[in-house]
């Protein structure tokens, strides 16, 4: 119910996506150009080292170590709402190496640095938000699965990349966002102790964990292909 009473529909803000019905909020085909395609198929965003990138229809190809990088170092945590500048890409660092540390394999630690990949696509959605849209699910699958292809990675991923990530969320809200009254965590703290870099320092870091787990000396080349704007 609303503040004078009225009852309202919590889930109206769903939306599909073509080929996927919504949990909720199905509202019928996406959207199309003068020419009948798919929007999917045509809007595009133009990344860092200057391609054409379609969120709606990612491809392996389309996936760029540089656009990851570059995008996750300059995407603050928690809305941008905390005291210092903490990066998606720092996070994801210490998720690799949280998970390397109890001794995951190399495939599971690397999901640890790539899981949150696709919000340098499609950016960082607070959880609260994002349950109201499904849809935002299937965008971020289809752009992880791109990414498992691109670098090679296992599909789906692993359970205990996402128990890290609740874990860093906990010591993160608690290092870096003052008061959590009332927030609510499904793991206990991870014992990391946050000093929060700048974009610079934050993608220096993450290619380094990268190459750690690439076996060579800097990120490997960028596929042939793409599309460049």
């Amino acid at each position: 119910m609303d503040a004078e009473g009225h009852g309202r529909e919590e889930a109206g803000v769903g939306f599909r996506v073509s080929g996927f019905g919504a949990a909720r909020g199905d509202v019928g085909p996406g959207p199309r150009t003068e020419d009948g395609q798919a929007a999917e198929a045509t809007e595009w965003i133009q990344t860092f080292t200057g391609r054409r990138v379609r969120p709606l229809a990612m491809r392996a190809i389309d996936v760029s170590f540089r656009d990851i990088a570059h995008g996750l170092s300059h995407l603050c945590r928690f809305a941008g709402q905390t005291g210092v500048f903490y990066s998606v890409a720092q996070h994801s660092v210490y998720a690799a190496q949280l998970l390397e540390a109890e001794g995951a394999p190399r495939d599971v630690w690397l999901w640890g640095l790539f899981h949150d990949a696709a919000e340098a696509y499609i950016s960082d959605v607070p959880r609260p938000v994002k349950a109201l849209l499904p849809g935002l699910d299937v965008i971020e699958e289809r752009i992880l699965r791109a990414v498992a292809g691109r670098f090679g990675l296992v599909w789906p991923i692993p359970a205990g990349v996402w128990r890290v990530d609740d874990a860093l969320l906990a010591a993160e809200a608690a290092q870096l966002m003052g008061r959590v009254e009332g927030w609510s965590f499904r793991e206990e703290p991870a014992a990391v102790k946050i000093r929060a870099m700048e974009p610079v320092l934050a993608r220096l870091a993450f290619s380094e964990r990268y190459e750690m787990g690439n076996g060579k000396g800097r990120p490997e080349e960028e596929p042939d292909g793409g599309e460049l704007a």
